[in-house]
């Protein structure tokens, strides 16, 4: 989280499409929400041949595990994502859940790599301080 202290006016910063968007599918105001990113990198934060099951809410067909992650930042409910490594159709499992909040479905899948989204909220916070003599 970045935090900018500059002076009596506290301000948060929250992406209001990311944050009151959890019963939508998709966030149309995602172009608007500069203030979460998203990083990924293939083989980190992955658990191959694990699947998290019973939380998918989108499934897409994707050529590779990195163009499953350009998908889950445009739905506001994807915290999470499985690639189905021996399917070429419906390869790309969205998850509303992810393993930390739900250890016990994350589940042996010898056809799968479940991956966790990382997402970087930043903050920004301002004091202005006025002095009346």
């Amino acid at each position: 989280m970045l935090l900018n202290v500059t002076g009596a006016t506290f301000v948060l910063l929250v992406c209001a499409c990311c944050v009151t968007a959890f019963s939508m599918t998709t966030c149309p105001r995602q172009e608007h929400c500069d203030d979460v990113g998203y990083s990924f990198t293939l083989g980190k934060n992955m658990k191959d041949k694990y699947a998290l099951r019973d939380y998918v809410n989108a499934r897409f067909t994707v050529s590779g595990p990195m163009e499953c992650f350009d998908k889950c930042p445009q739905n506001c409910r994807c915290i999470s994502f499985n690639y189905r490594t021996t399917k070429n159709e419906h390869n790309c499992e969205l998850n509303t859940e992810n393993r930390h909040l739900k250890p016990s479905y994350l589940q042996p899948d010898p056809g799968a790599q479940y991956y966790d989204l990382v997402i970087d909220y930043n903050a920004v916070v301002r004091w202005n301080i006025l002095f009346i003599a």
